[in-house]
Formats: structure tokens, sequence, C-alpha cells
């Protein structure tokens, strides 16, 4: 049974990107079964072998754990939360009616939970779709009450819809639109082998509705204006840039920012008038596409992939910088390792990932 724990649950873990949930989890459920095991004389060896082959810690750890409708919002609050449910399902205790179990640490994680996540369940009323590009939709929406984000953060959205396929009925999207915007923007690319979500999402009609709840993210702007950035986005993850920026521009905001947006074709890129208004906030903008062969002889923009000669050429002082990566997470992993190589710290390349997407 463990192999089996193992490997479905560490790939669960690893799609969601809840490593670091898991491993707290695990140290402070170890550290906790074993002073209550030698306190009631079990060699601390049998105990390590115990736990090291136990699929009910592996299963608990990246199935139970890890489900995004129960976690907290930000990574600071995942390590605290982790912590707190491998402190109780490690204890042995009983105190009247309520003893220690693997069920009872889940409660007590998900209360903390409760406490410090975002609430709110919103509906959100489809006010107009925009064909950006060829395959991407932008999707405007009036929502039913005011909420609070920072730009770059992303919700979780669920739509209902007749005979939905293994991947469900919720996705994870970023705002595209600004906190000073009344009307709330996402935007998504599709293709033919489109989920049911997507599908559904797709043919909604003005007057439709979807829900949005569990606004998370840590891809937001630094609060010192001071530190200077590299934006490098593929694709639709170009929408938190676009949320940052329009704020900027709102708040009349300068920063020191250059954005490297990555397209296959001229048509696929999006939100470009957003972007030549950034300026105004100290926003330089470097456009390239991969496909080389459709390049038509007017495009005055870079062509081909981001490499170390790129950066250097256009970031001279690349090495005091903080980077952002949004897009496809092959491409991301891709340019950190990049980044990485050039001699930046990890500390300073910021990841935009979000699950189901």
């Amino acid at each position: 049974m463990l192999p089996v724990v193992s490997i479905v649950g560490l790939l669960i873990v690893r799609k969601l990107r809840r490593g670091h949930l898991f491993i707290t989890f695990v140290v402070f459920a170890t550290i906790m079964i074993l002073l209550t095991g030698i306190n009631h004389g079990f060699a601390p060896k049998d105990l390590s072998a115990q736990l090291l082959t136990s699929w009910p810690v592996f299963y608990f750890g990246t199935i139970m754990l890890t489900e995004p409708m129960t976690t907290p919002p930000t990574k600071i609050l995942r390590l605290v939360y982790g912590a707190i449910v491998g402190l109780f399902f490690g204890a042995s205790f009983r105190v009247g009616p309520i003893f220690s179990s693997p069920e009872f640490a889940l409660v007590v994680g998900n209360l903390f939970s409760f406490l410090v996540g975002f609430k709110r369940r919103i509906v959100f009323t489809l006010e107009s779709k925009v064909q950006l590009s060829p395959d991407t939709i932008e999707f405007v929406f009036i929502p039913n009450k005011e909420f609070s984000f920072l730009p770059g953060q992303y919700m979780e959205w669920t739509l209902q819809h007749k005979r939905p396929d293994s991947r469900g009925n919720r996705r994870y999207f970023t705002i595209a639109s600004s906190p000073t915007e009344e009307l709330v923007r996402i935007c998504s690319k599709f293709s033919d082998k489109s989920s049911s979500f997507k599908k559904a999402l797709k043919v909604l009609k003005v007057g439709d509705g979807i829900v949005g709840s569990q606004l998370d993210g840590e891809f937001v702007l630094p609060e010192d204006p001071d530190v200077k950035m590299v934006f490098i986005a593929g694709g639709v993850g170009i929408t938190p840039f676009r949320s940052m920026i329009r704020s900027l521009l709102d708040t009349g905001q300068q920063r020191w920012m250059i954005l490297f947006y990555v397209n296959k074709l001229e048509d696929d890129i999006v939100y470009k008038e957003v972007f030549d208004e950034g300026k105004a906030a100290g926003l330089k903008t470097v456009y390239t596409l991969t496909d080389i062969v459709k390049v038509s002889e007017k495009w005055r923009g870079k062509v081909g992939y981001i490499d170390e000669n790129m950066i250097k050429e256009e970031v001279p002082d690349y090495e005091d910088r903080v980077y952002y990566l949004s897009g496809p997470n092959m491409m991301v992993d891709l340019y950190k390792k990049l980044l990485m190589d050039m001699g930046i710290k990890q500390s300073e390349i910021k990841t935009d990932y979000f699950p189901g997407y």
C-alpha cells in the first residue's frame, strides 16, 4: 500500500506546489510521535522504522492535508498550518470526550485556516466577453459585493455545468483587473481539447454567474518602491502583470520594471495598450516571438526564446533585480533554471504557480 500511496500522494503535492506544507507536517508530526513514543518507553529506532513505513502518514500528509479548499492563503500561514496539524497528529492525549486522532488534528488545522483565510463567497455576473487574440478570451464580471485583493493575486472559480470531466468544476485564475477597477477581469486560452470547465466558461452568456472564493497568492509587488524588477511572462501568464501595471498607473506610482513578454505569434499578444501606457509608471516592455518562420518583416520586437544574452542586453543591471516568472509550468521552470545559472539567487526569483489551471 505504501508505494502506491507515496507515488500518488507525491504527484498531488508536486501538482499543487505544496511541498513546503507536506514537509512541515512530516517534521512536526515526527517530532511529536518520537517524543510521545519515547515517553511511553518505545525505542527511537523502532519508532523511526515504523514512521518510514507508515502509509497513513503519507496519505494524510499528501492527500488530506493539501486540499486547496482548506489550506491558508499564503506560504507562511501554510507552514504554520502544517506545523499545527503535525503537532496534533503526533500527540497522544485525552481530555474528557476529546482525544487525539488524525481527524481531530485536521479539524484544529481547518479551524486555524478558517480564521486566517478568505472566508467570502462572491458571485460574479458576466458583463461582457472580449476576444483578445484568436484563442484567448477575456471575461469581464460584476461582483455582487466588494472585496479587497492585491494586484497579482488569484482566486478559485467554481462553475457548475453538466457532465464535468475528471478535472471537476473548479479552476484557479489570476485576477487580471486592478483593485482600482470596478469590474473584475480574468482571461483564458482555449483549444479544441479544452476541459469541460473551459468549454462551459467559453459559452457563458451575459448575465450568467460564476462563483469566486479562496483568494490566494503572494505573487505581488514588493512594498519597497525602490526594488528593481524584471517580469517574464508567457501566454496568459501575462495577467498578473496587467493587474500590477494598471494599478500603478491608476494610483500614480512609479517603479523600476522591465517586462519580457514571450508569445508564439504577434497575434497572441494581449493587453498591449496597457503595457504601452505603462511607460508612464516606469515600465519597459520587451516583446519576443518564438515562431521564427511566421515573424512579419514589419516586426520590431525580439525573435526567439529568452536567453542569457537577451537578458543581459536588455537588463544591464540584471544581477541587482528581483525576477517575477509567470506562465506555463515548464516555461517557468526553464527560466528559473536559466536565471539561477546566471547567478540569480533563488530567493530573488518569484514564480506564479496555481493548481488546476
